[in-house]
């Protein structure tokens, strides 16, 4: 179980509620799965088996103790660098227009508006730091520095992700064909099947000697 070093609320946008971000004491960031799907409107319980079943997603999945109003209780945190891979997943053609909305902006903007939260805190340090004439790269320009490679990566994840998810969702409908063929082909065999079948007693009886009229013998 990892252990939580700190726990913010994070705004991503207006229309959407705030998450629950949260930063693991190895300096990872991540947000609670359940304001998360909060967000998105989504069952937290079938999205944590979904991940649970992909390991791409399962392997950024962590439970944290977080102290609540409740006390403590054991929650799921999904690390912020795949977000934008467990949004991809979800089904938006299954969507209204406004849920549609929220998981763009969730897979566009949680990651930066997660890592921004934290990076925050720091910001008081770095500006202490140049107000001395401090020169060179302090914490501050090397977490903006990681962000951006961070940010840079996950645009790349999800450009791949999208692909391939084009490439399935066109197997998809290969498949359907094929099926739609396969069921066709063999309704056709038993139509025709019982057509021959219907034919064949005529047959027989068409091949029946004639019997002899009593009256002509």
């Amino acid at each position: 179980m990892a252990e939580a070093l700190n726990v913010r609320t994070v705004f991503v946008s207006p229309t959407l509620p705030p998450l629950q971000g949260v930063q693991l004491s190895d300096g990872q960031i991540g947000a609670t799965l359940r304001s998360l799907c909060s967000a998105l409107q989504l069952n937290p319980n079938s999205q944590r088996k979904r991940i649970a079943r992909t390991s791409s997603l399962r392997v950024a999945l962590a439970s944290v103790t977080l102290a609540t109003a409740g006390g403590l209780q054991e929650m799921d945190v999904l690390l912020a660098w795949v977000i934008p891979l467990w949004v991809v997943g979800i089904q938006a053609n299954r969507l209204d227009t406004v849920r549609r909305a929220r998981v763009l902006i969730i897979q566009t903007q949680a990651v930066q508006a997660l890592y921004r939260a934290f990076w925050d805190v720091a910001r008081p340090v770095e500006e202490a730091i140049e107000s001395e004439g401090v020169s060179g790269d302090g914490p501050g320009d090397r977490l903006e520095a990681r962000l951006a490679a961070i940010e840079a990566a996950v645009r790349d994840l999800a450009g791949e992700v999208a692909g391939l998810t084009g490439r399935v969702k066109a197997n998809e409908r290969v498949l359907a064909a094929t099926i739609e063929r396969v069921l066709w082909l063999q309704q056709y065999v038993m139509q025709r099947g019982i057509r021959q079948g219907r034919k064949q007693p005529g047959r027989a009886r068409r091949g029946r000697p004639r019997r002899s009229d009593p009256g002509k013998l």
